[in-house]
């Protein structure tokens, strides 16, 4: 029996059909998720900027009480992004999911999601940071040569085999290490994988050319306001596609490969 593979396309035509199809559950979740994790990243930069020392006890008061705000927000932003998860699962199964069920299913995932999120983020930093210094440094041109070419390509390697367990540890909870199991889901559909996840990422490049615009029109507030409402916006329409995409990805690789879970 031939294997069968991850096919690119189709996994696109289902995610575009679910995200379609369950379009309003969906945007609503995206839209509150993205809405305070703006707003706690906002909260975040005004406790950056500001000196503590200036203003007293007082104001230390107040950055202490900004701080908590801002971390309960990034909770629940992520508690969001977990219901969209587990409603998009529902959605790729045949089943139906409103947007207080899925919520309510998204209760203890949070601080899990956000520590796998973390040691991810730290797995590619290294890498990450050689890719930065590549393009940013006044290194030789043939150091930031090898700088950008082994920092990204070890970027792209370790988060294609690694990408997937932040949604690993929400849909299978029971695997101990989400890690490695989603090194051995990715393992035979690397190419496919990459370029799947390449799509779900089309948003990064996109920002960066807004805040680069934003950076130019900072001294004109109503054009700044403007471009923070197409980011928001095209944000909040995309994320949904994005985890959609991603949750057909693990669903047909877990098909796939029938990873045991007593061996991770």
């Amino acid at each position: 029996m031939t294997k069968q593979k991850l096919d690119i396309l189709d996994r696109i035509r289902i995610a575009a059909e679910l995200y379609k199809r369950n379009f309003k559950v969906l945007i609503t979740l995206s839209s509150l998720s993205i809405i305070i994790a703006k707003v706690s990243s906002l909260l975040l930069r005004f406790n950056s900027s500001t000196n503590i020392m200036i203003f007293g006890k007082a104001q230390f008061l107040i950055q202490v009480l900004v701080l908590i705000i801002a971390y309960v927000g990034i909770f629940y932003s992520t508690r969001l992004s977990v219901a969209s998860e587990l409603a998009s699962r529902e959605y790729y199964i045949g089943k139906t999911s409103s947007i207080s069920e899925s919520y309510s299913n998204a209760k203890g995932y949070a601080w899990k999601v956000i520590l796998t999120v973390f040691i991810l983020m730290l797995i590619i930093a290294i890498p990450a940071l050689m890719f930065r210094l590549g393009i940013t440094s006044d290194y030789p041109l043939v150091v930031r040569a090898l700088l950008i070419i082994i920092g990204g390509m070890t970027s792209v390697i370790l988060g294609v085999r690694f990408g997937l367990a932040p949604v690993i540890k929400v849909l299978e909870p029971r695997v101990v290490n989400c890690f490695s199991y989603s090194n051995k889901l990715v393992k035979g559909s690397f190419l496919e994988v990459m370029i799947l996840l390449g799509i779900t990422s089309l948003m990064f490049p996109l920002n960066y050319l807004i805040n680069s615009l934003m950076s130019f029109s900072s001294g004109v507030l109503t054009l700044n306001i403007i471009v923070q409402i197409i980011q928001t916006t095209l944000t909040i329409l995309f994320d949904p596609f994005k985890v959609v995409i991603t949750v057909a990805i693990f669903m047909k690789l877990s098909n796939i490969n029938r990873v045991r879970r007593d061996i991770i």
